[in-house]
């Protein structure tokens, strides 16, 4: 009698079905945990590019400031020197962010002013989301870079 040896066609292919079912899933999580910084980076970016564009057109001041007391983590709102508040960006899943504003002549908010040598914009934000840091810089024009 002949004993055959070795593995089948069928056995093969449920090998490499397992082997792909689990590697999907495990490279879908990874790509969404570090497309979500950078995600939230952009979000801070396109605030600050409205929040400049807003205070040379309506040629008055307005401030970026955190939702509540300097916590950068749930979102942001421009209000003017007023304290009237013109909009809001909200984060979801805030309790998984933390966001840090480091300014250099402002500790807390940035200022926009019309005269574009006045603002008080300089410094970084530092955004800590699931074991992911992504830094994102704010020079005195407004403009942003992300390291």
């Amino acid at each position: 009698m002949f004993k055959s040896s070795g593995v089948t066609l069928f056995e093969l292919l449920i090998c490499i079905s397992i082997i792909a079912t689990i590697s999907m899933f495990y490279f879908s999580q990874n790509k969404t945990c570090n497309l979500y910084p950078a995600f939230i980076a952009h979000e801070i970016e396109q605030a600050i590019k409205h929040a400049r564009t807003q205070s040379i057109i309506n040629k008055k001041t307005l401030i970026l400031q955190s939702l509540y007391k300097n916590d950068w983590s749930t979102g942001m709102k421009l209000c003017d020197d007023a304290g009237a508040c013109e909009r809001q960006w909200h984060w979801s899943q805030a309790h998984a962010i933390h966001i840090v504003w480091h300014g250099f002549q402002s500790k807390h908010v940035l200022i926009f002013r019309p005269e574009v040598n006045q603002n008080a914009v300089n410094g970084y934000f530092l955004i800590d989301i699931m074991s992911t840091r992504l830094k994102l810089i704010v020079n005195r024009m407004g403009k942003t870079r992300t390291c």
